[in-house]
């Protein structure tokens, strides 16, 4: 499954990025100037003599960063992020480093260039610090595709980089609740499943799991409100998948390691998985006959984890378990006219139902 959903992905970003390999091997500094790991790693200030290492590195290491030579353009880019890739990055460099380099990054994103301004977001995203955060958010609804896709991107980076090591930035908790609108109000299923992967990253922060998981569900519940049912996009199922899969993996996470989560991300999580079988139940219902349902398989493995999202989201509301009695992935995969209106039934007569009910007491209106 992981394999098909990435397959989109591989050709878009070839695309949208021209042929610039973001990751493939940092480079060294081209000069003498580097910055010991020593430093890069301190936990406590930086004393005046290693902030002026810092300074100087990056300018033997900037001056290409607004070229349109992409050869030149890359090693500088590369030389920048080689001292964000170390194993330990502490909080004084990365607040240096922001420093010197906002600037530059300033100029990236402000450029006509369309891959001066990508990579601009590549090096603010594993900047992680307040400022370049801000800058990675300031291009999340603006511009073509494909900065945006960087931007969602770059988000995710800065995502998971406060999942492994300590930041600089007090935005977090603010951004993560930003997803929902994000998510919702992206029409590109691209830009989208970006948004969707920074918000599964998001919900790898321990402090910031609950409100990734509202923020996640909430915006897919709008997004499969909005979407296209007659003819859906290979791109969108793609999108709707992952995010299924996501809250279902998250709410499965809860139970294995007992964490315990406030009671609203856990009905936002149901009331996105409703959303989600209203929507596939509407795609087989507007096709004109069983042979013609947009790919079916897909449509399944959405409804199986839409479905074990609900009954994982019951126990985490109150302990106790939830069975709906019903096998609604194999009714979609049937591909037959009985199979398609028995899952009708189905969702409209006992998921929705059980969902009005408590522990979830979620208004039947919603699942229109």
């Amino acid at each position: 499954m992981d394999r098909r959903l990435n397959r989109l992905h591989a050709g878009f970003l070839a695309s949208a990025l021209a042929g610039l390999a973001f990751f493939s091997g940092h480079a060294l500094a081209q000069g003498i100037i580097d910055i010991p790991q020593a430093v890069v790693s301190k936990a406590t200030p930086l004393s005046s003599d290693e902030e002026s290492i810092i300074r100087q590195y990056v300018e033997e290491n900037s001056k290409n960063l607004l070229s349109t030579d992409p050869v030149l353009l890359r090693r500088d880019r590369n030389a920048i992020l080689a001292k964000l890739d170390a194993a330990q990055v502490g909080v004084p460099f990365r607040l240096a480093y922001d420093s010197v380099l906002q600037p530059h990054l300033q100029a990236m994103l402000n450029s006509p260039e369309q891959k001066t301004v990508i990579n601009g977001l590549v090096i603010a995203g594993s900047l992680a610090t307040d400022r370049s955060l801000n800058l990675v958010t300031s291009k999340l609804q603006q511009g073509p595709v494909a900065v945006r896709y960087e931007a969602a991107s770059s988000l995710g980076r800065v995502f998971k980089a406060a999942a492994n090591h300590p930041l600089s930035t007090n935005q977090l908790p603010q951004t993560v609740r930003n997803l929902e609108r994000y998510i919702a109000d992206e029409k590109d299923p691209h830009v989208r499943d970006a948004l969707v992967r920074a918000a599964l990253a998001a919900a790898e922060m321990d402090d910031h799991r609950a409100a990734a998981l509202s923020s996640l569900s909430r915006g897919l519940t709008a997004a499969f409100r909005s979407a296209d049912v007659k003819n859906p996009s290979e791109a969108d199922l793609n999108t709707f998948l992952r995010g299924c899969v996501g809250v279902r993996d998250i709410a499965a996470r809860a139970h294995q390691q007992q964490m315990r989560l406030p009671a609203q991300p856990a009905k936002d999580a149901a009331e996105m998985a409703g959303a989600a079988l209203i929507f596939v139940n509407k795609v087989l219902v507007n096709a004109p006959q069983p042979n013609a349902v947009p790919d079916r398989q897909r449509l399944a493995d959405i409804t199986a984890s839409a479905q074990r999202a609900i009954e994982l989201a019951g126990p985490l509301l109150d302990n106790n378990s939830v069975n709906l009695g019903v096998r609604l992935a194999e009714a979609v995969r049937l591909g037959s006219r009985n199979g398609d209106a028995q899952f009708g039934v189905d969702v409209n007569q006992k998921i929705v139902p059980t969902l009005a009910k408590p522990p979830f007491e979620l208004s039947p209106d919603r699942f229109r």
